[in-house]
C-alpha cells in the first residue's frame, strides 16, 4: 500500500495518506511527481472541500485514459477522501473532503487520509475556510513521499 504526507507548513499541520484499492496507477503517478507544492484553496459552494487548482505532473505525464479510471461522487465519498478532477497530461485539480459535501460530480479517488488524522484534516480545512472567507491569508499545501 502506497503512502504520502500532506502538510500545511504555515499552519504546522500534516496528515498521513494511503492509497486505495482503486486507481492505483493514478495514485502511483501522483506520488512519482512528488514533491508537489500548491496554493491551498477551498470549495465555495460544494461543501467542506479543500481544493487545489494546480497539481502539476512535471516528472511524469498523466496519460491514463479516463475509461480506465474509477470515479465516485464527492457527496457519497467518505471524509478524508482525496480525489482528482480531470487529470490529464501535465495537471489536475485535487480535492480533499474534510466534512459534509453536496458536490455530486464524478471525481477520481486516489487516496484516503488516515482515520487517526481526520481531526487534523478538519482543523486545516477550517483554517483554510477562514483564510478564504475572511483573512485572505495565503496558505500552501505540500505533498511528499512518506519515508519508510
Amino acid at each position: 500500500m502506497g503512502r504520502f504526507i500532506m502538510s500545511w507548513p504555515s499552519l504546522g499541520l500534516k496528515v498521513r495518506c494511503r492509497s486505495l484499492d482503486v486507481n492505483q496507477d493514478a495514485f502511483a503517478l501522483f506520488v512519482e511527481n512528488m514533491p508537489v507544492r500548491a496554493l491551498q484553496g477551498h470549495e465555495m459552494v460544494g461543501g467542506w472541500l479543500l481544493r487545489d487548482h494546480s497539481i502539476l505532473f512535471n516528472q511524469k505525464l498523466f496519460t491514463i485514459p479516463a475509461a480506465e479510471l474509477t470515479t465516485e461522487k464527492m457527496d457519497a465519498a467518505p471524509v478524508g477522501r482525496i480525489s482528482l478532477l480531470q487529470p490529464q497530461l501535465r495537471g489536475a485539480e485535487l480535492l480533499v473532503k474534510y466534512d459534509k459535501s453536496v458536490e455530486n460530480r464524478e471525481y477520481v479517488p486516489i487516496a484516503q487520509v488516515e482515520e487517526a488524522d481526520l481531526e487534523i484534516l478538519k482543523k486545516a480545512g477550517k483554517e483554510q475556510w477562514k483564510a478564504t472567507s475572511r483573512t485572505r491569508e495565503i496558505i500552501f499545501v505540500e505533498f511528499e513521499k512518506e519515508e519508510a
